[in-house]
């Protein structure tokens, strides 16, 4: 007993008719552990590992010096960033409010700490969370934050490999869209490109948009229309899919989906041709 009151697990009421009560903590202190018997450290430990799944603490403690050594650690000696997060922390706390398919948004991504926490929970717990991380330096997210999630992903600077992907996508500075959803007047051809591709297949454009076929995924050609390509804006010209037209572009044996403003081709050479037509600015859902 006397113990216990020395470490500080004994609180007394005000008023002496009422008990004593046993303060229960958390997270042991080291107090607390250090004045324990073998039993009642047993005892301790137990009752911390449970109580810490199940409530997040108000405070924790840590040294800041682990993120900034384990981040050189991933870039290979380099400091490529200041005062970054500990992912562990951030891994704790995502793991108390999210569930197993939830979707993180990181408005401030800095280093990229939350994106390698998601990564490491997937890993540890075979999860599905996926994350959004917004950086406005671009030199930060194509340096930093992006090159941590690659390096992390592949085990790169002596790190677990901790697998999954991304994708690294950067907003152009003004839209590529008027108020009433019509495509600006000096959005370019590769501009446009980037977005149909994007629309269509949900990853990121890699390739040289010089070209009406702007690349093949997954077997299925596309091809956009738009602003010239085909060195003719007249109304019936190269932004609209005539046979003409059809002829003159790259071939693809196998489905194509081709991106216009319009289209003088009828249904039944479309079914043949394995052709989905998709009429600008109108399928691009702005």
């Amino acid at each position: 007993m006397m113990r216990q009151i020395k470490v500080g697990l004994v609180e007394f009421r005000k008023d002496h008719t009422e008990p004593p009560f046993r303060k229960a903590h958390l997270l042991p202190t080291p107090e607390e552990i250090d004045s324990a018997t073998d039993n009642e450290e047993s005892e301790i430990n137990e009752n911390s590992d449970e109580a810490g799944l199940l409530v997040m603490p108000s405070v924790i403690h840590k040294q800041a010096q682990v993120a900034v050594k384990l981040l050189r650690k991933i870039f290979e000696g380099k400091s490529v960033f200041e005062n970054p997060k500990d992912h562990e922390v951030i891994a704790r706390l995502i793991r108390y409010v999210t569930g197993p398919n939830d979707l993180i948004l990181d408005s401030f991504a800095g280093s990229g700490t939350t994106g390698h926490a998601v990564l490491q929970i997937n890993k540890d717990e075979l999860s599905n969370r996926t994350f959004i991380l917004i950086e406005m330096l671009e030199s930060v997210a194509r340096n930093v934050t992006s090159e941590r999630l690659r390096r992390v992903s592949a085990g790169i600077g002596g790190t677990p490999v901790l697998g999954g992907g991304f994708q690294f996508c950067r907003l152009s500075n003004e839209p590529l869209f008027t108020a009433t959803g019509q495509i600006r007047t000096d959005v370019s051809f590769a501009q446009l490109a980037e977005f149909v591709w994007f629309v269509e297949t949900g990853t990121g454009y890699s390739e040289r948009a010089d070209s009406p076929l702007i690349g093949i995924h997954d077997g299925r050609a596309i091809y956009l229309l738009y602003n010239g390509i085909l060195k003719d804006r007249s109304a019936g010209g190269g932004n609209v899919l005539t046979g003409t037209v059809y002829n003159g572009l790259p071939r693809h044996d196998g489905p194509k989906v081709i991106y216009a403003a319009a289209c003088r081709l009828g249904a039944a050479r479309l079914m043949r041709e394995g052709i989905v037509f998709k009429q600008t600015p109108y399928a691009l859902d702005v």
